[in-house]
């Protein structure tokens, strides 16, 4: 409990510093200019939030199990969709660009690292199930179709509620990409450029840590 207490302390600081930046910058200016960074991060929170709740001692199709990967997974394209949210960057005086940057740039980052922890939590969840192989082929797919989810909420401006609200307008423009892949190419290139980049360095991170751990473990001895 104590460890899950500082971890979260640790995401209270690191989501502090858009949100502090975006809400000092609207007193500053009298202007709800990067206001929509407060609904942006919490969309991608929440499938950490929800990955959290998994519980490791129950059958993976009891109810709580199938709504929190339900929700981590639909929710999931939310968190790396904060870099695209990058190109609404512009200087606009009196506030200064390196401002601006910082707000932007810490959210971006800030998305990247929530999608990482989440995935990171239902990966190890699995792997108390299933073997690593299987494991590792469902986050492959979990990572391009969560470039998909970028494409479709950046490009397409649907967003997560259109599951609920529109599924059959959001199927039938998924379903023409399928079916008509090369009318849609752009579709694609951006799916696997984001869902290329998100894999590699998730993998990149994981690897980096494993040195770290041993590390830490050797000083303990």
């Amino acid at each position: 409990m104590k460890q899950a207490m500082i971890s979260w302390r640790w995401w209270l600081l690191s989501l502090s510093i858009p949100v502090g930046l975006v809400t000092f910058r609207m007193i500053y200016t009298h202007s709800l200019t990067y206001g929509f960074y407060y609904w942006n991060l919490y969309l991608a929170f929440i499938p950490l939030l929800a990955s959290s709740f998994l519980d490791t001692t129950r059958s993976i199709t009891t109810r709580r199990n199938l709504l929190c990967l339900g929700t981590w997974f639909f929710f999931l394209p939310n968190a790396p969709y904060l870099i695209t949210d990058m190109i609404h960057f512009q200087e606009r005086p009196p506030v200064p660009a390196y401002l601006d940057i910082v707000i932007v740039y810490s959210a971006a980052w800030n998305g990247v690292l929530l999608a990482y922890a989440s995935i990171m939590h239902v990966e190890k969840w699995l792997l108390t199930r299933y073997a690593a192989r299987p494991v590792s082929i469902s986050l492959i797919a979990v990572f391009l179709l969560c470039g998909l989810g970028v494409y479709l909420g950046r490009f397409e401006r649907f967003n997560t509620w259109d599951i609920i609200v529109h599924p059959l307008t959001l199927l039938k423009s998924i379903g023409a990409r399928v079916i008509f892949p090369y009318q849609y190419r752009q579709t694609w290139a951006v799916s696997l450029l984001f869902g290329g980049l998100l894999m590699a360095g998730y993998r990149m991170l994981k690897a980096l840590s494993v040195p770290v751990m041993r590390s830490t473990e050797g000083l303990q001895k």
